[in-house]
């Protein structure tokens, strides 16, 4: 196996991990925020859009599904707090584009190369 197809392989395993982990996060997120006003929730999502950059589409945000049902409608909650344009909703980012994928694959090649230099650390002092 060449470096290139390695790394397609790698990056496949990581794509997976990444999907499981936001399904985690979103559970979470339904169980952490059952509790929380329209007002809370809200506020939640402009924060998201704020650090996203752009108004989200649901799938950019760890929780949507759960603001859907509390809203009625995508749309009807970002439109609590923004008026613009809201184009990308319906054309949103693939998968490996999307924030918050990009965040967690970072994150996991971040453990990645430490485990690398906790690997080499480790067979030198075996040599």
């Amino acid at each position: 196996m060449n470096e290139q197809q390695r790394q397609a392989y790698l990056d496949q395993i990581n794509y997976g991990r990444i999907e499981r982990v936001i399904a985690y996060k979103n559970v979470q997120f339904i169980l952490e925020h059952q509790n929380d006003t329209l007002e809370q929730l809200s506020a939640y999502l402009q924060s998201c859009m704020e650090d996203i950059g752009h108004p989200p589409a649901p799938v950019e945000v760890i929780g949507a599904d759960y603001i859907i049902y509390r809203f009625g409608a995508w749309q009807k909650a970002i439109r609590t707090f923004y008026g613009g344009k809201i184009t990308n909703i319906k054309n949103p980012p693939h998968f490996k584009e999307r924030k918050i994928v990009r965040d967690l694959y970072e994150l996991a090649q971040g453990r990645m190369a430490e485990k690398n230099m906790a690997g080499t650390s480790g067979q030198e002092g075996q040599r």
